[in-house]
């Protein structure tokens, strides 16, 4: 990898809330990528939300935010000289990153912004409208948008950024290592083994909404085999333990507990289709490692990635968010499966994970640095 100190090199930072494999997965990749070198900026070494203890270094710099009242100011001092350098910002909220775009727009550096799928606010009250504002300056001096998703793309659209300006970015996927089960079992006389993965949170995630289909599904056919396991810690834990109970499922569904990264690659090679039932979900990982596993997905129209990725009867099933009766059929519909048809599945689930490897990534970014090397 070459130094900062060559003069044809490009230094490319990319500021980010925390650590996390996904995001260790795509730097790498970015870092590799011939006359750049790489440096993250981390907000946070990590959340209470995400409590994960595995080390997420790579072969890149990395600087942690070292904050005085919120700000890091020896961060802000350290970019104050003319470089090489392009900056990708996500979490564009936090106090020294809304400091460092200011004074990237007064020194007329280049950025560009990352964001997940972008949310949608009524501008009410002088908070909003300042707020509205700013956003139109940011998004007018920024080089590119990178946003995860058509659904990102076309909340861009919504918030009035030229499409020239618009790439789709989506998270990428470790398909090296989220692998198919090389000796995956047959499913005759055995379970069906449903999975999901995440935060339990029922008013993010939607547990409470599979949880109720498969009490009334197994009301309806006590004689239909299956599990249900989630992995993942949070709120609700103890509202999905009742509601578990309440629908006569405590043979059926376990809570798993959080898994770090090392563990997922056996905890989806233990199922045979992954189940995401979430709300709102701007463009969630786990149904992406699941299909590069070749786990047909059953997920919510509100989820990006299943919006994206999902094809019914192809690679699996979308239901309509919240519709206990919807994802009821649609789990029904994948018990009623022949093995063969399963299995046609999984594998069109691997295929489409393959047709976003982080190939594609770094093709983007090479394009972009091109072009901004141009305007130089």
């Amino acid at each position: 990898m070459n130094t900062s100190e060559d003069h044809n090199v490009l230094k490319l930072v990319w500021c980010s809330p925390h650590p996390n494999h996904y995001n260790s997965y795509l730097f790498e990749h970015l870092a590799s990528i011939p006359n750049v070198t790489f440096e993250a900026v981390y907000f946070y070494k990590r959340l209470t939300n995400y409590p994960w203890t595995s080390s997420f270094e790579g072969s890149y710099s990395i600087y942690y935010l070292k904050k005085i009242m919120g700000i890091d100011f020896s961060f802000l001092w350290s970019r104050r000289k003319k470089r090489k350098e392009l900056f990708i910002i996500a979490g564009w909220n936090e106090p020294t990153m809304i400091a460092f775009l200011l004074y990237l727009i007064f020194t007329q550096r280049t950025f560009l912004l990352f964001s997940d799928t972008p949310r949608i606010r009524e501008t009410k009250g002088l908070r909003e409208h300042f707020r509205k504002l700013i956003l139109n300056i940011l998004f007018k001096k920024m080089f590119r948008f990178l946003v995860t998703g058509t659904t990102g793309i076309a909340r861009a659209r919504q918030l009035g950024i030229p499409d020239e300006k618009n790439i789709n970015y989506p998270f990428a996927t470790n398909t090296d290592f989220f692998v198919p089960h090389p000796d995956k079992k047959p499913l005759s006389n055995e379970p069906l083994i449903i999975l999901s993965s995440g935060r339990l949170d029922n008013a993010h995630k939607g547990y409470d909404v599979g949880i109720l289909a498969l009490g009334k599904l197994k009301k309806d056919d006590p004689s239909l085999n299956f599990r249900y396991l989630i992995a993942g810690e949070g709120p609700d834990k103890e509202v999905l333990r009742q509601m578990i109970q309440e629908n006569d499922l405590t043979k059926e569904v376990t809570l798993l507990g959080w898994l770090e990264p090392k563990d997922l690659l056996s905890f989806y090679h233990s199922g045979d289709v992954f189940l995401h039932p979430s709300h709102e979900d701007p463009f969630p990982n786990a149904v992406l490692e699941a299909m590069a596993c070749g786990l047909p997905v059953i997920g919510s129209e509100a989820a990006g990635s299943v919006i994206d990725r999902v094809v019914n009867d192809k690679n699996g099933y979308s239901h309509k968010d919240g519709n206990v009766d919807d994802l009821y059929q649609k789990i029904r519909k994948v018990m009623s499966l022949s093995v063969e048809q399963l299995n046609t599945m999984s594998q069109s689930a691997r295929e489409t994970a393959l047709q976003w490897k982080v190939t594609y990534h770094q093709g983007v970014m090479q394009r972009i640095i091109q072009e901004y090397s141009q305007e130089l």
